[in-house]
């Protein structure tokens, strides 16, 4: 899986090493050993890599939505805005 990479190898910055420590299909974490332009001993970074894009049907997020599963206020409140601008319907479940 392809992860997106904010960490990029500049003048000056050199990455030793990367140790994974969790990686599923939407997340990972890694501690990455850098070099930076102002320090020559590595020192660690450890950062959570992003899947770039995950893409759910209506279906789905309505699922999600009625199984707890989705809970954080930002989501809920962007379905809930793209639902009101007429983006896409919930409708009635059955």
């Amino acid at each position: 899986m392809r992860f997106t990479n904010l960490l990029r190898e500049e003048k000056g910055w050199v990455t030793r090493s990367t140790t994974t420590h969790f990686a599923d299909k939407h997340l990972a974490v890694v501690t990455e050993l850098v070099e930076t332009p102002t320090h020559s001993e590595p020192r660690p970074w450890t950062t959570v890599r992003r899947k770039a894009a995950v893409v759910f049907t209506v279906a789905e997020l309505s699922r999600m939505i009625a199984a707890n599963e989705i809970r954080d206020s930002n989501t809920l409140s962007i379905c809930a805005r793209m639902a009101a601008c007429g983006f896409f319907s919930f409708g009635a479940q059955g």
